[in-house]
This record gives C-alpha cells, sequence and structure tokens, in this order.
C-alpha cells in the first residue's frame, strides 16, 4: 500500500464528515458508493486495521458517509495483521455502515488504547466510550439498500466509536484526547510538537521518513501510550513517552498534523 493511500492527521478532508448517502439513490450514485466501499476494503485489508471510514481514505475525493468497522476473517493476511498490532484480542466480523446514527449509548464507560492508521506513528492514548451503542444504519447488498438497527457492546463498541468520530465529526483520537486534557497538560504537549516539528524540518522529509521506517525493520511493531486515564477518570499526559515515540518515528507529515490538530482544538473548543 502506498502512503498516499490514507489521510493524514491535518488532511481537509480527514477532518470533515462524510456526504450522507441518499436514500434514494441513483445508478450512478450506487457505482460510485460500490467504487468508494472497494477502495475502502482494500486499505483496511492491506494496513491490517480493525476498521476504516471512508474519509480516511486518499483515493476517495469525496467520500460518503460510510464506515467498515471490524475484520475480514476469511483473509488470512488481514488477520494475521491485525494480530500484530492487537495480539491478545479477537475482533467482529468486518461490516459495512452507511449512514450511521447513534440511537443510544451506555451510562456505563469503558477504557481503550486507541491507535489510527491515519496518525503513523507508535502513538496510543487511553480513551473513555460507551460500553454499549445501539446505532441505526443502512447497508448494501447485492446492489439494494437494508436498513438496520444493532447494539454494539465491548470491544465492537469500541471500534464502532473510533470509526463514528471519524466519519460523523471527522474527529481522530487525538482531537478526542485533547479536549479531556487539562490546559497544562495541552501547553507541555504543545512544547513537545513545537520542539519536534522544529527538529524534524531540518532532516529532509524523504531522509525523515526513511529513518521512521528503520525503526520498524529490524524489531516488530512498538506502541506507546501517550495518555492515560487514571483511577478518577481523568485523562494524563505521559511527556517523556511522547518524545520517545516522536524521536523514534521522525515522521514530519504526522508532527505537523498533530501540531495543526491541537491549534484547532485550542481555538474552536477552549476560547
Amino acid at each position: 500500500m502506498s502512503a498516499a493511500s490514507l489521510r493524514i492527521i491535518g488532511d481537509p478532508i480527514l477532518h470533515q464528515a462524510g456526504i450522507l448517502f441518499p436514500v434514494l439513490p441513483t445508478i450512478d450514485e450506487l457505482t460510485e458508493l460500490e467504487r468508494q466501499i472497494a477502495i475502502a476494503r482494500e486499505v483496511l485489508i492491506t494496513a491490517g486495521g480493525l476498521g476504516i471510514a471512508a474519509n480516511q481514505c486518499a483515493d476517495i475525493a469525496k467520500p460518503y458517509r460510510f464506515i467498515i468497522v471490524g475484520v475480514y476473517h476469511e483473509i488470512k493476511t488481514h488477520v494475521a495483521r491485525t494480530k500484530q498490532r492487537y495480539p491478545d484480542l479477537i475482533f467482529p466480523q468486518a461490516r459495512l455502515i452507511l449512514n450511521p446514527q447513534v440511537i443510544n449509548e451506555s451510562e456505563t464507560m469503558q477504557v481503550f488504547r486507541h491507535a489510527c492508521l491515519s496518525i503513523p506513528s507508535g502513538l496510543r492514548a487511553e480513551i473513555i466510550t460507551p460500553k454499549t451503542i445501539t446505532l441505526s444504519y443502512l447497508t448494501l447488498e447485492s446492489g439494494h439498500l437494508r436498513t438496520c438497527e444493532e447494539i454494539y457492546i465491548d470491544l465492537a463498541a469500541v471500534i464502532l466509536q473510533h470509526e463514528l468520530n471519524h466519519i460523523n465529526a471527522g474527529l481522530t483520537y487525538f482531537d478526542r484526547c485533547l479536549m479531556a486534557l487539562s490546559a497544562e497538560d495541552r501547553k507541555v504537549l504543545a512544547q513537545i510538537l513545537d520542539e519536534a516539528v522544529s527538529h524534524i524540518g531540518h532532516i529532509p522529509s524523504s531522509e525523515s521518513n526513511r529513518q521512521g521506517m528503520k525503526s520498524h525493520a529490524n524489531q516488530p511493531p512498538s506502541y506507546h501510550c501517550m495518555v492515560s486515564v487514571d483511577a478518577s477518570g481523568r485523562s494524563v499526559l505521559h511527556p517523556d513517552v511522547l518524545k520517545h515515540v516522536l524521536a523514534a518515528h521522525p515522521h514530519i507529515i504526522t508532527c505537523l498534523g498533530l501540531q495543526q490538530r491541537l491549534r484547532f482544538i485550542e481555538a474552536n473548543y477552549f476560547h
């Protein structure tokens, strides 16, 4: 899979909600939807993701509002790649979800360490999300739309919420982290990202990306939690972890995207 197959944090289309698909579509609209689904499916499998949103796919210029949640268990390479990232977990079968609408969320919450295909790095962060989500959506079967209502629980609800953030709101897990962090932690985060961008900016982009790939070449993927949730439910930044990961993965596009999103959240949610 080429780097261009995925939109990276900071990409304007990644941070826009998908376009609602018409309830009474034309043949051309159905054909375009099927084309977009095929692209998203291929990106999901190749990247070894647990879910994908249409607006994450760089080859979709005007993404419809759909996600694919879960793993294609009939495709061994997809299962193997997800096991590399989450070796101890079993994920639900992949399912197409079009025009998703949340009907209900449980008051009971759960914590999970999120990563994202659109944030290339070794970063993860703990996010609090509902333990149960009731969802209404459309799916496509043999060229026909069908309305579904389903309850997602535990791990399936985690993956669902992650992708809903992407497609319904244009938000990544990093955006959700920023909203939960204290002003002091956001200030520390801004300083770290400013320093990282300044440092990596002196390295040619191709060399920066080669260094990032080299860090993965001789060892299995390594993930580090930059934000955790403490016993009181408060999100806490771990500056040393973040610095370590950014140094080990000198990816200028990722660092610029993280910096941009921090500035956006500060300007639009805290001012």
